[in-house]
């Protein structure tokens, strides 16, 4: 059977490579192993346009029963930085270790039970203490703490937070902590 791949499949070797080191992250590891083995071994391009318009559909597609795309809660600071927080524990998960760049800052609060927050940092960007103050005291708000006093809550680099193996969902270790003292506050504009 002859496959006549649409114009946008029809890439170039080095494109198809690209294409597959941009969609890889999205897949479950084992579909991609095994769907880029069986590209490697044929030699039929109108099977390897096939395959490559397989992935992207693949990884394009609606999540399936049961398995939702991550909630959070998103805020704009001053200067247009960008701070999410999850709402779950499985959405705290996605956002800390999927989601989170290395150079991101990761906030929770110390002690408590509460939501993972994420400070994007753009590239050649660094926020300011306020800025870390401020996404601090989002943390603090998305926590049983909310309703305290001054709290005080872990800060660190994306790249410092793990999952212990077998932790349960929402569990993570952090390395490279500073704390900062905040009062639970959301931007003023936040919806």
């Amino acid at each position: 059977m002859t496959y006549n791949a649409p114009s946008v499949f029809r890439l170039r070797t080095a494109e198809v490579l690209t294409a597959f080191a941009l969609v890889s992250p999205l897949l479950k590891s084992d579909l991609f192993s095994v769907t880029f083995r069986f590209i490697l071994s044929t030699s039929k391009i109108n099977t390897l346009y096939a395959a490559v318009e397989n992935i992207f559909m693949q990884a394009y597609q609606r999540p399936e029963e049961g398995h939702s795309l991550p909630r959070v809660f998103e805020y704009r600071l001053p200067q247009d930085w960008q701070v999410l927080a999850g709402r779950t524990d499985e959405d705290n998960d996605h956002l800390s270790l999927r989601i989170a760049a290395p150079n991101d800052w990761w906030f929770h609060v110390k002690g408590q039970p509460g939501s993972h927050v994420v400070l994007r940092v753009p590239s050649g960007r660094e926020p300011d203490r306020g800025i870390l103050k401020q996404a601090a005291a989002i943390a603090a708000y998305h926590s049983k703490a909310r309703h305290g006093g001054v709290v005080p809550v872990s800060a660190t680099r994306a790249r410092y937070v793990s999952k212990p193996r077998g932790a349960k969902p929402g569990t993570v270790q952090i390395r490279k902590e500073i704390i900062l003292k905040v009062r639970p506050a959301v931007p003023q504009d936040a919806p």
